[in-house]
């Protein structure tokens, strides 16, 4: 299975995620250990998977904190009390950092573990054990991010799941659909040179740092992840014929925001390449937007004569901080 067939199998790997989630004797559907605070972590594609269920979980009252394990495990470690449950993501389980902060905690600290490899060191040590079920291939993180943010947001509304899941049934079908758009479809790619940057709003953000994140590894190029707000304070500078723009339209009462950056991106000539808000849950609109960018990095590595999704530098799982 290539790059490519490993991004199209996504909507297959998350329906069997649903399927597992249905089932009466899921760990989502036992109670969990109960502490006051919640606090996600993860590294790179898994730390920003956390993202939309961060912000589920804080508009609805629960104290949560999102951190990156190596600033966590360094600068901030006090943050983890008794009264803390540590929900871990890492796709293989063994990541550097994880292992690190693992070793660190207290055996009685309660941990969630969100990973494809239950068998592994994060597996082993959680206390509960929620497993992604995506293919287990030495690519780009495709499968594995979006089937963490689905799991999270299961985690995080878990208090109405079956209402949930038929709304991931509803994205799962729609990526298909976006899938069939962006890889089979109109061929739109970005120009070579210049800057790229990927804007949006709310839970989208998560799909806007992936996709930055996916040019460096998948392309080897520079890109940019910013909320459209932020990108008014200071780089908004950088509009003009040399900026790309790739903005994923949020859900909700920001998209005319949005919208109006685009347009003033447009007004100074810079290229701007939307991509359209779903007709499904506002929580999981990113998990389809996301096949656009996926697109846009396949058809950005073929340019510069890489094969997409395959790490030359770096590694599947990074074992060094």
């Amino acid at each position: 299975m290539g790059f490519r067939e490993h991004i199209l199998a996504q909507p297959m790997r998350l329906r069997s995620l649903i399927a597992g989630l249905r089932r009466a004797n899921h760990p989502l559907r036992a109670p969990l250990p109960e502490r006051r605070k919640l606090l996600l972590t993860g590294m790179g594609s898994s730390l920003f998977a956390c993202y939309p269920a961060y912000l589920r979980l804080a508009r609805e009252g629960t104290l949560v904190t999102l951190w990156e394990t190596a600033e966590l495990l360094h600068f901030a470690l006090e943050a983890i009390d008794p009264e803390t449950m540590v929900v871990a993501v890492s796709q293989s389980g063994e990541t550097a950092e994880i292992r690190a902060l693992l070793e660190r905690l207290p055996p009685s600290q309660p941990v969630v573990g969100v990973t494809n490899h239950p068998e592994s060191a994060l597996g082993r040590r959680a206390d509960v054990t929620l497993e992604l079920g995506a293919d287990r291939a030495p690519y780009a993180s495709a499968q594995t991010f979006v089937n963490s943010v689905a799991l999270l947001l299961a985690l995080a509304r878990r208090q109405a799941l079956d209402s949930f899941l038929a709304a991931a049934e509803g994205a799962a079908d729609a990526l298909a659909r976006a899938l069939g758009d962006w890889f089979n479809g109109a061929e739109v790619t970005l120009e070579p040179g210049g800057h790229v940057v990927f804007l949006s709003r709310g839970p989208g953000l998560a799909a806007a740092r992936q996709a930055a994140l996916m040019f460096h590894e998948v392309a080897a190029r520079g890109a940019a992840a910013m909320s459209a707000a932020a990108f008014r304070h200071g780089p908004l500078e950088m509009a003009g014929p040399g900026l790309q723009a790739v903005v994923l339209m949020p859900p909700g009462p920001t998209g005319s925001l949005v919208e109006n950056l685009a347009v003033e991106l447009e007004r100074h000539r810079s290229r701007v390449i939307r991509v359209p808000a779903p007709p499904v849950d506002v929580d999981l609109a990113l998990i389809v937007q996301i096949a656009a960018p996926q697109a846009l990095a396949c058809r950005e590595a073929l340019r510069v004569g890489r094969e997409p999704g395959v790490f030359l530098q770096a590694e599947s799982v990074t074992r060094t901080e």
